[in-house]
């Protein structure tokens, strides 16, 4: 019976073929001109290119707050140059993004400081970790009651990026080492760091302003 349809089929195709008045395309005529559609089609369709986003970096340390975060602004270039005493500058919240290049320590008036030299789009800096050392060093002379006491930030959040990562970092601006011969910052922005520092916060200013 199979047998029989497709002879019935083959038949019907060659009586309308006859009937044309021009020759049918042959299979292999018609075969390779769809090919060559499907062909053309492939090599000129063009796709759009994916997007790409730039990873967002780590803002250290990790407690900033957001109302400290967005007081932020980005340093002036005569910061990497000038006086604390020279530019009226010393208190001021900066952000920017850098490489750490080293992790150090500075003993000063009893004091160990961890500190990181950070290289920057405008130039290398120093970032100052007073809060650690203000914090263990109350530690050791206090206790750990009457330090958590006094101070509201976690140590914990206070590390330093890896040598070699890019980083964001919120600081507040002391002046220019002279011996280091850098632009200096304390490592965060809170109201421990301003205390600890003995500069106005600005942001706690800003909320009495409003209050007021």
């Amino acid at each position: 019976m199979k047998k029989l349809l497709s002879l019935l089929a083959f038949i019907v195709v060659l009586t309308f073929s006859g009937c044309s008045d021009e020759p049918a395309p042959s299979i292999t005529e018609s075969t390779a001109s769809i090919e060559t559609t499907v062909l053309e089609t492939a090599e000129t369709a063009t796709e759009p290119p994916p997007e790409t986003t730039e990873p967002s970096l780590q803002t250290y340390p990790l407690n900033v707050g957001k109302a400290y975060y967005d007081y932020a602004v980005s340093p002036p270039d005569h910061i990497y140059n000038t006086l604390g005493s020279e530019n009226g500058l010393a208190g001021t919240i900066y952000t920017f993004d850098g490489t750490v290049t080293a992790i150090e320590e500075m003993t000063a008036s009893g004091f160990v400081y961890p500190l990181a030299k950070v290289d920057t789009d405008r130039g290398p800096v120093m970032v100052l970790d007073m809060y650690s050392a203000v914090y263990n060093t109350s530690l050791k002379r206090m206790g750990e009651r009457n330090t958590k006491s006094h101070y509201d930030d976690n140590p914990a959040f206070y590390q330093f990026p890896n040598i070699g990562e890019a980083a964001n970092f919120i600081t507040v601006y002391m002046g220019y080492s002279q011996a280091e011969n850098l632009p200096t910052f304390i490592y965060g922005a809170s109201p421990d760091i301003f205390t600890i520092g003995e500069y106005e916060d600005p942001v706690f200013a800003q909320f009495e302003d409003v209050s007021e």
